[in-house]
């Protein structure tokens, strides 16, 4: 992309390859756009729904964009199918 400088949160071993929100919360400090993949890829690792809304509400200034286009293969996907999710991003 021309002039846009990307930066990546990468899960670790020390974190069972979970999304690390505290490591997330520090490097979204200034970005204007924030893509998350959820399940993370390659490990379908979920982040819970409370930590997803927490983090997108912390960040006022910032645009989310949450991929879920996998979560159907997600350990975890029937806590999503007994919590309505939002009826739109407009929601979060």
């Amino acid at each position: 992309m021309h002039n846009v400088r990307l930066a990546s949160v990468m899960a670790e071993e020390s974190d069972n390859f979970r999304p690390n929100i505290s490591r997330l919360i520090k490097s979204i400090d200034g970005k204007d756009t924030v893509f998350i993949c959820n399940p993370s890829n390659p490990t379908g690792s979920l982040i819970p729904e409370d930590e997803l809304e927490w983090l997108c509400r912390s960040n006022p200034d910032a645009n989310f964009i949450v991929d879920e286009s996998y979560l159907l293969a997600a350990d975890g996907f029937l806590f999503f199918m007994v919590t309505p999710p939002p009826a739109s991003a407009l929601d979060l």
